[in-house]
């Protein structure tokens, strides 16, 4: 019978999270940058015992017209537990040297911008490039970025997303000027498809499009956008350097639109023209040049170019916006902002390390070492 089949799985799994719970390293053994992290995970592995004990000893959820349901909760809590085994407990088990002077190395960050709330917590172990789980406070970076210094930017942008999804009254102001520019394009889309449907537009299939741009930029696109510019006005140009660098090597659908459903990441070519405006707005105009030159050849490169309805899906309008909302929010929030004549210690790291690059591309392999050892040493 399914039934039994079902609450064997749960039993399984019960015993699974206890064993989990054992593979926290000791108190000796343990890192103070990973302390937050492991309370965390302590309690969210008691809650998905509770919650697999409950299903278990639930008879509603055994009868036969509620097993589906049954199965369909377990299959929910095994998602849970997925991450906590695979990505949480993971991360605190494997410390590394690694891990430290990259918890050291975003301590600096937070400190240097004035991050408004709890410096995220860093491991190294990330098998999907950099990314962050906002509700653990965990930013997982690739096992090697430890030890190289020009995809460190992308850190600024992952710090950004629990400012813009995590409910803390300290972070309202930037998810207000997020509300702004979201209000900006409910108003925008809402004429456009008037327009359309008052013309008697009876393509229902490129109209639907119309939703499906509205709906991404709403839910994911002008996040996503808010992380970039905040990285941007926070670092500087080394974060636009960053980004280019990154699509050379994984990103060449640079103008690449959803037409059927909506997408989680704005094109590279529509991010890469926010921070463009967001640079110029705090005074790196020459900078913005010279990537801008560096950018028009990498496209000239890739051969990529924009779809016929590229500029209806992503108005420039809206990106000049998207650079104008960030700022007031980053303002807001308090955080300082990046400037030439700056000289905290990882800020000027990262700009001087892409300078150093386009001085010399081909010698930069031992520059970079030379600085890396330098910043290990005095952090």
């Amino acid at each position: 019978m399914m039934v039994d089949y079902i609450d064997g799985a749960i039993m399984e799994n019960i015993q699974k999270s206890r064993v989990l719970k054992s593979k926290f390293p000791s108190a000796k053994k343990s890192s103070l940058y990973f302390e937050s992290l492991v309370s965390k995970a302590t309690l969210e592995i008691e809650s998905t015992i509770q919650d697999l004990v409950g299903l278990l000893h639930d008879q509603d959820y055994s009868k036969p017209a509620n097993l589906r349901r049954k199965f369909s909760k377990f299959k929910a809590i095994l998602s849970k537990l997925h991450v906590l085994e695979n990505v949480i407990v993971a991360a605190i088990s494997r410390r590394h040297d690694d891990d430290d002077f990259a918890n050291k190395l975003m301590r600096e960050i937070c400190s240097e911008i004035e991050y408004p709330t709890q410096t995220p917590v860093v491991s190294c172990l990330s098998q999907h490039y950099y990314r962050i789980l906002p509700y653990y406070n965990l930013v997982c970076m690739p096992l090697l970025e430890s030890d190289f210094l020009l995809h460190l930017p992308d850190l600024y942008h992952e710090i950004c997303h629990p400012l813009i999804s995590v409910d803390n009254p300290k972070t309202e102001v930037i998810k207000s000027s997020r509300g702004k520019l979201n209000r900006d394009v409910k108003r925008h889309f809402y004429v456009e498809i008037g327009r359309l449907q008052k013309n008697q537009f009876d393509n229902s299939e490129f109209l639907r499009t119309y939703y499906v741009w509205r709906d991404s930029w709403i839910d994911k696109w002008s996040e996503e956008l808010f992380c970039d510019l905040f990285a941007t006005l926070t670092l500087g140009p080394a974060y636009v350097w960053s980004n280019l660098h990154m699509c050379a090597k994984m990103d060449w659908n640079l103008f690449k639109i959803p037409l059927l459903q909506k997408s989680s990441h704005p094109p590279a070519g529509a991010r890469m023209q926010a921070m463009f405006y967001g640079l110029d707005l705090i005074g790196f105009n020459e900078e913005r040049k010279k990537i801008s030159i560096k950018w028009e050849e990498f496209i000239q490169v890739i051969g990529a170019a924009p779809e016929p309805e590229y500029h209806i899906a992503l108005p420039d309008s809206f990106l000049k916006k998207s650079a104008e909302y960030a700022l007031e929010g980053v303002k807001g929030l308090g955080c300082t902002l990046a400037s030439e004549n700056q000289d905290a210690i990882i800020i000027k790291t990262l700009n001087e390390a892409w300078k150093s690059f386009w001085r010399s591309p081909m010698g930069f392999v031992d520059t970079e070492e030379r600085i890396m050892k330098e910043l290990k040493k005095n952090l």
